[in-house]
């Protein structure tokens, strides 16, 4: 089970005074909880979360300082979703592309189309970044215009759509 220090045994509480709001959780992958998965996943399934959301450890920001949390062995992510197969869970497990069990290319998806945008995230130092694979990176093509309450985006010639940085799709991990 997750530690102590972990936010995890305090979300029993919440769940159930959420009174029908749905509830989900995140879990960034490391070297030291990869074997949690399928325990925090029944953990949270027995009290309501209805959705587990994998999220690949990217090593910028803080992780930098804490090399031992990457996976070091890629190949650990086939047995992972083995496992969550064989636990026969009900809670609905998604996983970004970097925890797929099969290898992938990497090529961009369409990162920007029909003028919208599937997500943007916030760089450590205020950049905004389509894909969480280039926060850090200083390859922010996006900021916010305080002024105008809107996102711009300021093509430059080494930004994240321009170098191809690939975007994070997320599957579903198939039960049965």
């Amino acid at each position: 089970m997750p530690s102590a220090d972990g936010g995890c045994y305090s979300l029993p509480e919440h769940v159930r005074s959420s009174r029908g709001v749905r509830v989900g959780a995140t879990m960034t992958i490391t070297q030291h909880n990869l074997d949690q998965v399928v325990p925090l996943a029944i953990h949270l399934q027995q009290r309501g979360v209805g959705e587990l959301k994998l999220h690949a450890l990217r090593m910028v920001g803080n992780a930098q300082l804490h090399p031992d949390l990457e996976v070091a062995d890629p190949r650990r992510y086939a047995a992972l979703h083995a496992e969550i197969k064989a636990a026969e869970l009900s809670i609905k497990v998604i996983y970004d592309s970097d925890l797929s069990p099969e290898p992938r290319g990497e090529v961009c998806s369409n990162l920007v189309a029909g003028g919208w945008l599937d997500r943007i995230e916030a760089d450590p130092r205020g950049g905004l970044t389509v894909s969480c694979k280039a926060v850090g990176k200083d390859v922010n093509a996006f900021r916010w215009d305080k002024e105008h309450q809107a996102i711009r985006y300021e093509p430059r010639e080494n930004d994240e759509l321009a170098l191809g940085i690939p975007d994070v799709n997320y599957r579903t991990v198939a039960v049965g």
